[in-house]
């Protein structure tokens, strides 16, 4: 009867710490036991136009500053449902940083629309993830949304510059492009398929550094009317894959007119590393 009592008695105390212990860890870890701070950020991209698959960049602005670095999640939602994930890192004792994303790829579909869907993409921050966590704190994170248009076409990224040159009334209006040298003004590049777009790929070997520029020959304006008035779009992919796009206006266009220069660009070659990069501009 004694072993009996004694035992009972170890097996109550046994019970009652293995409770109080199993206590302290539920709490611990217990959600509803942590302090969920929301915050409420805001994102800008100088983004107005891309295309399916582009490789857009972002900047996030969080309301506070943390004293380990922080990443934000960014997310790109189509008007038809399709979203991806980016991200952007914010350095310890501050409150922004810029991050790039990728978009959803090519889904068949075409709109017909040299400038693109507007307002198609939206863009928003959507999480937030400290390097160091505080204990006992839950942080979200919210924003605004910004928006922007999503075009048919554009080209991947390859070994030089790819080029997409779209316009208004194509095919019916027959526009041709060139890439010139801009020191000696050599004929490097020439697209003149009379297609939906002109698209050419300036490659890195065997072209030169140097300043270049693109020019436009008007095969035909596609009317009857002497002169027309063109708008035009170039999408022209970077070797890291980001698209830099400029719009424009060919003006009273005549068939048999020349344009140059429509757009210029840099190519230079690091020395050291042989990483070949390009910069492009608008006159």
């Amino acid at each position: 009867m004694k072993i009996f009592k004694y035992f009972f008695i170890c097996l109550s105390i046994f019970a009652v710490v293995s409770c109080e212990d199993d206590s302290e860890v539920f709490d611990e870890g217990n959600p509803l036991n942590r302090n969920i701070i929301n915050l409420e950020g805001t994102v800008s991209t100088q983004t107005t136009i891309a295309g399916e698959g582009d490789k857009i960049s972002f900047e996030a602005t969080i309301p506070q500053t943390f004293e380990s670095a922080v990443t934000v999640t960014a997310r790109v939602r189509y008007d038809n449902g399709r979203t991806t994930l980016g991200s952007a890192t914010i350095p310890a004792g501050s409150t922004s940083g810029t991050g790039s994303i990728t978009l959803p790829g090519d889904d068949g579909a075409s709109s017909g629309m040299l400038y693109g869907v507007p307002d198609f993409a939206k863009l928003e921050l959507v999480g937030i993830q400290l390097a160091d966590l505080e204990k006992g704190n839950t942080y979200t994170l919210t924003s605004n949304k910004t928006s922007f248009a999503i075009i048919d076409s554009t080209l991947g990224a390859a070994g030089g510059l790819n080029v997409l040159f779209d316009w208004e009334g194509a095919p019916s209006s027959d526009l041709d492009m060139y890439i010139y040298s801009a020191d000696t003004f050599e004929l490097y590049e020439s697209a003149e398929t009379g297609s939906r777009y002109e698209v050419d790929l300036f490659q890195n070997l065997n072209r030169p550094d140097g300043d270049y520029f693109i020019a436009v020959g008007v095969y035909s304006i596609g009317t009857d009317e002497p002169t027309r008035d063109l708008d035009y779009l170039f999408a022209l992919t970077l070797p890291d894959g980001t698209v830099d796009i400029y719009t424009g206006t060919f003006e009273a266009a005549a068939d048999g007119d020349f344009y140059f220069p429509v757009i210029n660009f840099t190519k230079t070659t690091d020395e050291e590393t042989g990483t070949v990069s390009y910069t492009t501009s608008q006159p």
